[in-house]
């Protein structure tokens, strides 16, 4: 009478590891999909952040000349930054607003925006950008027509437009706050009322607007859609 072979030890194990893999995926929930290569995590407030994160540099803008030179106190640029808020694209909807700087960035980027503001050129703007783990943030600071301007381009690695796609993808929009408003300029091609990445505050709303900045946490701001603030 012939003896049955046994299993081998090796053939066991990966028949093991098929059915445990079988399991999981059974119970395994559907994730919400996302864009290609897009930054995972979150800000997290650091205690020390490091300055080679963050660059300030004058370029040359085609909206000059500017009301430039312009001063501004560095708490002030702080709670400015801290009020910038935006929204991630989802399918079929927006997610919540966030901010777009951790404290330890806005207080960074605020204490080498301040003296570069005081000494810049008319026909100059400030361009930014502040390196995280989740990707770059960068952007354009201004100030014309008694507004200031935060052009912003790319948000922890998000651009602005989804590339690859044929018609017009957003990957985030600024969600304006409290004395905040959208850029309506007709020379966006793709959105002629409004500029979703740009966002204005007057002159002498800059104290109230940074003051709200400072005081509330990121879920209790008061979102609004558009705020008329620019003529």
């Amino acid at each position: 009478m012939m003896k049955k072979k046994p299993v081998p030890k090796l053939l066991f194990v990966v028949l093991c590891l098929l059915a445990l893999a079988v399991g999981c995926a059974g119970t395994k929930e559907t994730a919400e999909p996302v864009f290609k290569g897009e930054p995972q995590g979150s800000l997290e407030a650091e205690e020390k952040l490091d300055p080679s994160r963050i660059t300030v540099s004058p370029v040359k803008g085609k909206e000059g000349p500017f009301q430039h030179p312009f001063t501004m106190q560095g708490a002030e640029l702080e709670g400015l930054l801290q009020a910038i808020y935006f929204q991630k694209s989802a399918t079929f909807r927006w997610k919540n607003p966030e901010r777009m700087l951790s404290d330890p960035e806005a207080a960074g980027l605020a204490q080498k925006l301040a003296p570069a503001f005081s000494s810049l050129d008319k026909d100059d703007l400030l361009l930014f950008r502040v390196t995280g783990k989740d990707g770059q943030t960068q952007g354009e600071l201004f100030v014309t027509k008694d507004f200031l301007n935060f052009r912003i381009l790319t948000i922890q690695g998000y651009e602005f437009l989804k590339k690859g796609t044929k018609a017009t993808s957003y990957q985030w929009k600024l969600a304006p706050q409290e004395g905040q408003g959208f850029f309506p300029s007709h020379a966006v091609v793709w959105n002629p009322k409004e500029a979703t990445n740009w966002i204005v505050i007057k002159i002498s709303d800059l104290a109230s607007v940074a003051s709200e900045g400072q005081k509330e946490e990121p879920e209790n701001q008061p979102l609004k859609k558009r705020l008329d603030v620019f003529p």
